[in-house]
């Protein structure tokens, strides 16, 4: 409709930004495109893991952006994690979400991260969902929701396929459809977009993946 077509005008004179920056101005650009009040949530998650190692020899990680781990004693950079999430619902077709994760990187820091970043625009009668933004690379089940301790059945992730992933999240626009079929339901994803990740290789230095 006319909100969304607005949006999008909007959204190509995000050339000149870069990064983190053209995101949040993205979601801005749609929340002045909905004529009503928007309605926001703020949520938040956090783990705090400890992991001891026995052994001197061989230091276990979580992932392969994670520059180290603990040898010989007792460590918490492994497991441990903080996030908030903010969501925006601006009409029932438009809302919003804004992730921000800290935890152990690359660079053996906590510094903060905008892991979600998007808009999306539900086509209810189609059964039809558009995300525009930052939004998590579903490769596995459970990819998008990796981080969030309590949501997992485990301590953490199985390392064997999470482990190995170098981007967890893509810059560009996905779309997903849900049919009801018979007694069940037929669905699917297409998605396109940047990915960008780190690949530790000690303390000091790592791969920029793009």
């Amino acid at each position: 409709d006319g909100r969304l077509t607005a949006a999008c005008r909007g959204l190509n004179r995000l050339k000149i930004l870069n990064g983190d920056s053209a995101l949040i101005v993205g979601l801005l650009l749609f929340s002045g495109a909905a004529s009503a009040a928007p309605d926001f949530t703020l949520r938040g998650f956090g783990t705090l893991g400890a992991t001891h190692n026995f052994s001197n020899d061989a230091a276990p990680i979580r992932d392969i952006g994670q520059p180290d781990g603990p040898r010989g004693g007792t460590s918490f950079d492994m497991d441990s994690r903080l996030g908030v999430q903010l969501d925006g619902a601006f009409t029932e077709e438009i809302s919003s979400a804004v992730q921000v994760v800290s935890r152990y990187n690359y660079e053996g820091k906590y510094t903060p991260r905008i892991d979600r970043a998007f808009v999306k625009y539900d086509f209810i009668a189609q059964g039809v969902e558009v995300r525009l933004g930052r939004y998590g690379w579903d490769l596995y089940s459970l990819s998008d929701s990796r981080n969030v301790g309590y949501a997992l059945l485990w301590v953490r992730p199985p390392v064997d396929y999470f482990g190995k992933l170098q981007q967890d999240s893509l810059d560009g626009v996905d779309l997903t459809f849900s049919r009801q079929l018979g007694e069940g339901v037929l669905g699917g994803k297409a998605y396109w977009g940047r990915a960008s990740g780190k690949v530790a290789i000690d303390s000091t230095s790592y791969l920029d993946l793009r």
